[in-house]
């Protein structure tokens, strides 16, 4: 069952990989309200508008839209509970929380699938044995 889960947590990642790649090709227009012919978050209307959201902001995006990724491999590594609760809280904060801020940070909310499969993945019942449980019993 532990190796379900882990393999679970790093189909996950490639999930947020996809996602990410999908984030940075997608157009400005996406993250920002451009499109309505005025400036949003500094994006003009225009040729700006339509460039990729990787083009617009470089590479300090692209490094970012890698930490969800990573972070699904964190309970792949250290299989306990504790970890699946962070990355998933980290996810579901994060995705759901840039509802309320403007470009860039706009860009996570193409992580909210894997925010989702996150929660569900890391509230799996008893799926990992506490550290408890796996020392020998004394006696």
């Amino acid at each position: 069952m532990l190796n379900a889960i882990r393999a679970g947590w790093i189909v996950l990642a490639w999930i947020c990989a996809g996602l990410g790649v999908l984030a940075a090709t997608s157009p400005m227009l996406q993250i920002t309200s451009c499109e309505l012919g005025y400036p949003d978050a500094g994006v003009m209307p225009g040729e700006q508008c339509e460039m990729s959201i990787a083009r617009y902001y470089g590479p300090p995006i692209v490094a970012a839209l890698i930490v969800p990724a990573l972070l699904c491999l964190l309970p792949a590594v250290i299989a306990r509970r504790w970890a699946a609760g962070v990355v998933a809280a980290v996810l579901t904060l994060g995705s759901f929380g840039v509802f309320f801020r403007p470009a860039p940070q706009f860009t996570f909310v193409y992580f909210v699938p894997a925010a989702v499969l996150a929660v569900l993945l890391a509230g799996w019942p008893a799926w990992l044995p506490d550290s408890a449980e796996r020392r020998a019993p004394v006696g």
